[in-house]
């Protein structure tokens, strides 16, 4: 079943932070945690954040959010960008 973006955007999954060695040691594991729960992931070196990783649909469905949020505010201000 295909979720709607918002629904995507609802999922209440926590972002586990993971070190860069954890990450090539359990891939796997954690290729199937973000498929079926829906975990992200947010990939560290020495504690700092380099990456995040995530279920495709959630990041499709923000992407989508972002820019018509985007668009919107950039109409708002007078400015028509879907003619370009």
């Amino acid at each position: 079943m295909k979720k709607s973006p918002k629904q995507a955007m609802r999922m209440n999954s926590p972002t586990i932070p993971i070190e860069t060695d954890d990450v090539r040691k359990r891939m796997d594991e954690i290729i199937k945690c973000v498929n079926r729960r829906s975990d992200e992931f947010m990939i560290k070196r020495k504690n700092n954040p380099l990456a995040m990783l995530m279920p495709v649909q959630k990041h499709l469905a923000f992407k989508q959010l972002t820019q018509k949020f985007l668009l919107k505010r950039l109409q708002t201000k007078g400015r028509d960008i879907s003619q370009q």
